[in-house]
C-alpha cells in the first residue's frame, strides 16, 4: 500500500509542478536527490553522482511546461539518471 501512497503522493506534486509552484519542486528535490545521487555513485564519483541527480532534477523544473509524463515519476527519474 505505501507504493500506492507514495505514487499518489507524486501524481499530486507533479500536478503542483506543473502550475509551477515550487513548493511541490522541493518537495520531488527532497524526497529523491539522495537516492538519485546513490544510483548514480554506482556509475560515476560521488561528486559527478550529486550533479547528475542534480542535474535531472533541475531539468525537470525547467522543463515543466514542455514534458508529460507516461510513467511513475520515480520510474522516470532514474531513468534519467541512468
Amino acid at each position: 500500500m505505501e507504493n500506492n501512497t507514495s505514487d499518489e503522493q507524486d501524481k499530486e506534486l507533479l500536478s503542483r509542478l506543473y502550475d509551477g509552484d515550487k513548493g511541490a519542486f522541493n518537495a520531488i528535490f527532497h524526497r529523491y536527490y539522495n537516492s538519485l545521487s546513490a544510483y548514480a555513485y554506482r556509475f560515476v564519483e560521488l561528486a559527478d553522482a550529486e550533479e547528475i541527480a542534480q542535474d535531472v532534477l533541475v531539468w525537470l523544473w525547467e522543463n515543466r511546461d514542455s514534458f508529460s509524463l507516461h510513467s511513475s515519476l520515480s520510474s522516470y527519474l532514474f531513468r534519467a539518471v541512468h
